[in-house]
């Protein structure tokens, strides 16, 4: 799909070339800047249908990941590349990432393999400590808000709910199933993006969120059940990495790892004892367009997987 129209951003201009999703922060568009390099391109929903809250809110994302960007940057971090020139129409321009966000696997019939969880998580946590040096929370940590590009590294995406600790938000803003308590009571730490970091690991090794249900059912466990053991879903994980888990996603923030850091630096320990090279077989994986991924070897640092 495309449309007949040119953006033009302080940096460059953009022609949308194809439509590729609509989600809760507005329209994304991969887009050719004018050396034909491909980008994406994030503008607010343009329906006559939006109301004018759902306007507001997809606006407000738009420029809450501007604001992010403009300020974090880390190469386990989507890159900004331009925004609008009008600031009457903003939009952004990030770089495309050629590869599948984690939730492909989520959906898939068996988890990760525990070696590359670690690597993830360890690198997701890499990423978090660089937006907390900010004083900045990401807001929506998920494995649909991690990408896996095609060499084998990990991007953090969607910006949209970020901000800054200590603000009491108007309405509960995130996904449930990977939201911490106080996100939930509408009053995000730093800490509640450990807190989801911890549920992102969970969901890898398992192949599913602790908490499965509607989102009412699923908030009322976040707010009042402990995260279930990992082993009881995944025997093959060892001790130490269980209890990484458990201490990230603990109810009271007191008890969480008291920074990025600190649970990236508990993940390297655990990992050193069993982190050895390994064949990834992942099934059903695809790219952006919904190509099926034929045969693709890369290295990760150790880890060789493949796609297939």
């Amino acid at each position: 799909m495309s449309i007949e129209k040119t953006f033009e951003g302080e940096v460059d201009q953009y022609t949308p070339i194809e439509k590729i999703d609509r989600g809760g922060q507005g329209e994304k568009y991969i887009a050719v800047d004018t050396l034909k390099n491909q980008r994406l391109l994030k503008i607010p929903n343009n329906s006559k249908d939006e109301s004018a809250s759902r306007a507001f809110y997809v606006l407000d994302s738009i420029l809450k990941e501007q604001d992010a960007l403009r300020t974090v940057k880390h190469p386990s971090i989507v890159e900004l590349k331009d925004v609008s020139k009008a600031k009457s129409e903003p939009f952004n321009v990030l770089e495309y990432i050629e590869g599948f966000d984690l939730d492909r696997i989520i959906t898939s019939e068996r988890p990760y393999p525990v070696q590359l969880c670690v690597k993830i998580a360890t690198e997701l946590c890499d990423a978090l400590a660089e937006v907390h040096k900010h004083n900045l929370y990401h807001g929506d940590v998920k494995p649909g808000n991690i990408m896996m590009t095609n060499d084998g590294k990990i991007k953090l995406i969607d910006f949209g709910l970020s901000g800054v600790p200590g603000k009491t938000l108007r309405c509960f803003m995130g996904t449930p199933h990977f939201a911490a308590p106080e996100q939930i009571d509408r009053k995000p730490e730093l800490a509640s993006d450990i807190y989801s970091a911890g549920l992102t690991l969970y969901a890898l090794l398992a192949g599913e969120p602790p908490f499965i249900g509607g989102s009412y059912r699923v908030v009322c466990k976040q707010l009042k059940e402990d995260t279930p053991d990992i082993r009881e879903k995944n025997p093959a994980v060892p001790c130490d990495l269980a209890e990484i888990i458990s201490k990230a996603t603990r109810k009271k923030v007191s008890e969480r790892y008291e920074s990025a850091e600190e649970m990236a630096e508990a993940l390297r320990k655990s990992s050193q004892a069993y982190f050895d090279s390994l064949e990834v077989y992942f099934p059903g994986c695809f790219d952006s367009k919904g190509n099926e991924k034929i045969s693709t070897q890369t290295t990760i640092k150790g880890l060789k997987a493949t796609y297939k």
